[in-house]
């Protein structure tokens, strides 16, 4: 095996003859000349170890996704049983059961105190969801865009947005260090009951005058209204592997991901922006690109918003709840990002209740100037001092 050496950034990767190794040469640099220090230290890469930990990586994504599904057939199915109605059902264990990923890994990142994993989590999925899903989805297919999410759910996203930037930005108002504590998981987790509540009521009151939402309504119930299928004791077991599917997944994503992050030097924001919150929001994408090509998009803007609601209100704010952490500066700029991308998305549907193909184009140019910015930051080794 030949030697060789990569420059990135600061940091030079070299490799030594006849190993299966890389070692991280980084200079020290002189606080007064900036000039190499004679000191340097070097890490070791194994990369004989690394196709096996990528392949974990992969191997937990996969377990996350079916778990879900697992979970969510599971659950609705004991739902029915108690009589619960379809529409609950829809709204709650089906309607956010795709942001399950992703609450999984933020929970399991926060018991393992790696908070920058949490917020990169949630904050890379919500700018995935709208401008990586959404523009690629309404590229395919213009998405219409209901008044429901036009005058309630947007604005809330938004709200919630502003809400925790307020709150993780502890220096905006003091000195010190930024923190979510568990008093900021609990008060996100009051807006997103009383999120649940005006939904539920809102629709059951409308759809009597509405027939557009009726028809919502009809669609939502339609997708779990089938009689349960098999005993209850079938129905159990279906939750029982689906939730070791999910925890299996998100341990093997989250040390995966933390193995890569530490061997590359990596900031775990930037695994937690990039390659977990990509991988959680993969049931969502497949969902919404099949959906455009057989025309069927009149929930895809409202139900990418509503997992968008649920990652910022309940999967932030147990992981909050569970494990306070502090709070990476780079991360409040990433946050401060995904607003404006949701306001963008605000704008464009209250324009003309439609996102089009041309308006798909800017979300996923948003998404691609997003990434090489969040790319370049990493690269230079550069943190914002807020």
């Amino acid at each position: 095996m030949s030697s060789g050496l990569l420059i990135y950034g600061r940091q030079q990767f070299f490799r030594l003859p006849n190993t299966n190794s890389i070692f991280i040469y980084q200079p020290k640099f002189s606080s007064l000349t900036k000039a190499p220090h004679p000191l340097f230290y070097t890490q070791q890469i194994n990369t004989k170890k690394m196709p096996v930990t990528i392949l974990l990586l992969i191997v937990g994504f996969a377990l996350l996704i079916k778990g879900a599904d697992v979970l969510i057939e599971g659950s609705a199915s004991i739902a029915k049983r108690f009589g619960v109605s379809p529409l609950i059902i829809g709204i709650t264990i089906v309607g956010f059961g795709t942001s399950t990923p992703e609450l999984i890994t933020s929970v399991i990142a926060a018991l393992q105190n790696e908070s920058a994993l949490v917020l990169g989590n949630v904050i890379g999925s919500n700018i995935a969801n709208v401008a990586l899903i959404l523009g690629i989805t309404s590229l395919i297919a213009p998405l219409a865009v209901t008044n429901l999410t036009i005058i309630r759910e947007l604005p809330f996203t938004i709200a919630s947005s502003v809400a925790m930037i307020i709150l993780i930005f502890d220096r905006l108002f003091a000195d010190g260090e930024n923190f979510f504590s568990r008093g900021d998981g609990m008060i996100m987790m009051l807006f997103f009951f009383i999120f649940i509540y005006f939904t539920v009521t809102s629709i059951i009151a409308e759809r009597k005058k509405n027939k557009r939402i009726k028809k919502q309504v009809k669609e939502i119930a339609a997708e779990v209204s089938a009689p349960p299928v098999g005993s209850i004791g079938r129905s159990i077991g279906f939750v029982i592997v689906g939730l070791a599917g999910v925890m299996g997944g998100g341990y093997l994503v989250v040390n995966s991901a933390v193995e890569i992050a530490t061997a590359f030097e990596l900031s775990k924001t930037f695994i937690g922006l990039t390659i977990i919150a990509v991988g959680t929001s993969l049931p969502e994408l497949v969902t919404s690109a099949v959906a455009a090509f057989k025309k069927e998009t009149d929930l895809a803007v409202g139900n990418i918003v509503g997992s968008n609601i649920f990652n910022l209100l309940f999967v932030l704010s147990l992981s909050g709840i569970l494990a306070p952490f502090k709070i990476d500066p780079n991360t409040i700029v990433d946050a401060g990002i995904m607003t404006v991308i949701m306001i963008f998305l605000f704008v464009f549907a209250l324009t003309r209740k439609v996102i089009t193909r041309w308006e798909g184009g800017v979300f996923f140019a948003l998404y691609v100037l997003t990434m090489g910015f969040v790319i370049i930051r990493e690269v230079n080794g550069f943190d914002f001092l807020i």
